[in-house]
């Protein structure tokens, strides 16, 4: 599951990661929701653009279904009529630093979590993107990220997980041939926990008007979480 995330990372770091390209004027985003625009490498192309989290098929009649589309489940992308094509050629990334999911409480509530690499290096979002026509001839290039089932560490917080890529395989999601599930399951080898940083956070980030920093610095760990909080939130050169 993918529902809110974090980029907050310079134009140096991004190409470390992704490979020098002409990031767009941007400022750091600590709480990215669906229908919001994302930035994403689509396939075919090398500079990232803007589009719309939440996918509008390009046969859709409106572009009203989008925020039930903000995610696609890896194990059907081949067969569901909406994403079976754009695995195969409408392939994009979506940068990001961290995602935040929620913890049922004892008392009834949720807590919310942060989860970033341990290194604090950005990852990209697995994603599929279409381009739909509206009715007055205007274009929305919309999105979905991928999910998987969570590895065994992780299910406590939730049991199905965004496909998250770095490094060598980045560069396998945007190019190359695509055949079948076994070219997809490539990509779906789950994250050690030891490769991942998880720390609560402040119940702020549960509303889509809070967009700061404070959304992702660490808070006191509910009672039975099993997390421990983090050390302050690193600022990155935006700060």
């Amino acid at each position: 599951m993918c529902g809110r995330f974090v980029l907050a990372a310079d134009n140096t770091s991004l190409d470390a990661e992704f490979g020098f390209r002409r990031w767009p004027a941007r400022t750091p985003r600590y709480n990215i929701a669906p229908t919001q625009m994302v930035l994403a490498i689509k396939t075919g192309t090398d500079d990232p653009q803007w589009i719309r989290w939440g996918l509008v098929p390009r046969w859709a009649r409106d572009s009203s279904g989008a925020a039930r589309m903000i995610n696609a489940r890896s194990e059907t992308v081949f067969e569901k009529p909406a994403f079976r094509n754009l695995v195969r050629r409408n392939r994009c990334l979506v940068p990001a630093t961290g995602y935040y999911e929620w913890q049922a409480t004892p008392g009834g509530g949720k807590q919310p979590f942060h989860f970033r690499r341990a290194d604090l290096l950005p990852f990209g979002f697995a994603g599929l993107w279409d381009s739909w026509e509206g009715p007055g001839g205007e274009l929305l290039e919309t999105c979905s990220i991928l999910t998987m089932d969570a590895p065994e560490w992780m299910r406590s917080w939730h049991h199905r997980c965004p496909v998250m890529v770095r490094g060598e395989l980045s560069r396998s999601w945007l190019g190359g041939e695509v055949g079948t599930g076994e070219w997809l399951g490539q990509f779906l080898t789950p994250w050690n926990r030891s490769e991942v940083e998880v720390y609560p956070v402040s119940t702020r980030v549960n509303s889509v008007a809070h967009d700061d920093s404070e959304c992702a610095i660490a808070a006191n760990p509910p009672t039975g979480s099993g997390a421990k909080p983090a050390p302050p939130l690193q600022r990155d050169l935006f700060s």
